[in-house]
């Protein structure tokens, strides 16, 4: 045995050891406002920081210490403060940036706790219902969207496609697949107010908060909510663009689902499905993203799949393989659009 290589091992384990344990404290600084709280404020002593999130001091103390360990915050040892960069901030605070992450860093935890059910499914089979994750998942999943959804979604990501843009101009109806909370659907209500929008999504937690939030946002006359799945979709061709933004790997039917939206499109319709931005081929994902696909795909997406008997295609399962199945679902051109962004790939599919 190569005593070097083995020692290098170790310390990498223990190092995603260590890292685990820091997202869980990143976790806790979103939570309880200690990021929000550091943002634009220069640097800060532990009592400063306590006194101005309103915490007690020894808790805020032992947590910056590990957050400067770990790199996420600025340590002055002479004067014993610390401060968060500018451009930490707009990962860890600022919730209107498209690099913002505490949507992420809240559904983190939420994922982690069901980690003893998903290890007995590996010996039982089944898994983890999606509704068992909570309500912090399904508020951290809104979190992680809503700055891409009200920023790029509709200003950068679907007018890379002439047909739906010009059917979205033209006022088309759009039908937003697994819209999740919503974000989705207002952000296209907003930008098209010609266009009316049919939302469907089987959560009922996530449909609550979709409903209100098109009211919030003066939009729910022109948004329907249906409490059902893409594979149970009835329409017939009466959408000119549909969209899903990372839930074809998640459902337990995506063949059928597919084939559903397929029929709900006019001859001239064209759908655009977001998902991972991943090869089908593992040798191609052998990275950090890669990592965090895969993984967050056994903890949370293959298991909710297979916990209703589904396909459990997983978060992993990549760009050639959801062209593959669009293509077997009867759209008759697929092609991914450029959207220069590492995490997310996005197919346009025409009718």
């Amino acid at each position: 045995m190569d005593q070097d290589r083995a020692n290098a091992f170790l310390f990498k384990v223990f190092g995603d050891v260590a890292t685990s344990a820091a997202v869980a404290c990143l976790s806790i600084g979103d939570r309880t406002g200690l990021f929000g709280a550091m943002r634009g404020a220069g640097y800060l002593t532990p009592a400063q920081l306590a006194a101005r999130a309103g915490l007690h001091t020894r808790y805020v103390e032992e947590w910056l210490a590990a957050m400067a360990a770990g790199g996420y915050v600025e340590y002055d040892p002479d004067a014993g403060t610390f401060r968060l960069p500018d451009e930490h901030a707009v990962v860890l605070a600022d919730t209107e940036s498209t690099r913002f992450l505490g949507g992420l860093l809240q559904m983190a935890p939420a994922v982690v706790r069901q980690a003893d059910r998903v290890a007995a499914s590996f010996v039982e089979g089944g898994g983890v219902h999606f509704s068992e994750f909570g309500e912090d998942f399904v508020e951290g999943m809104e979190r992680a969207n809503a700055p891409n959804f009200a920023n790029v979604l509709t200003r950068r990501w679907i007018p890379l496609s002439d047909t739906a843009r010009r059917h979205l101009d033209a006022g088309r109806r759009v039908l937003d697949v697994g819209c999740g909370s919503g974000r989705s659907s207002v952000a296209i209500a907003a930008a098209w107010p010609r266009a009316t929008v049919v939302a469907v999504e089987p959560d009922a937690r996530s449909l609550a908060r979709a409903r209100d939030l098109a009211v919030e946002h003066a939009v729910a006359d022109r948004i329907e909510f249906f409490a059902i799945g893409a594979e149970d979709l009835v329409f017939e061709g009466e959408f000119g663009v549909a969209l899903s933004v990372d839930v074809v790997h998640d459902m337990a039917d995506p063949r059928r689902a597919l084939e559903a939206v397929h029929r709900a499109l006019t001859p001239d319709g064209v759908y655009l499905m977001a998902e991972p931005n991943c090869s089908s081929d593992l040798r191609h994902n052998l990275h950090p993203i890669g990592t965090f696909f895969y993984s967050i795909s056994v903890l949370h997406c293959l298991t909710q799949s297979l916990a209703v008997d589904g396909a459990g295609l997983g978060a992993g399962w990549g760009r050639e393989a959801a062209a593959d199945l669009a293509r077997a679902a009867g759209f008759r051109d697929v092609r991914e659009l450029d959207l220069g962004n590492p995490i997310t790939a996005l197919l346009e599919c025409l009718a």
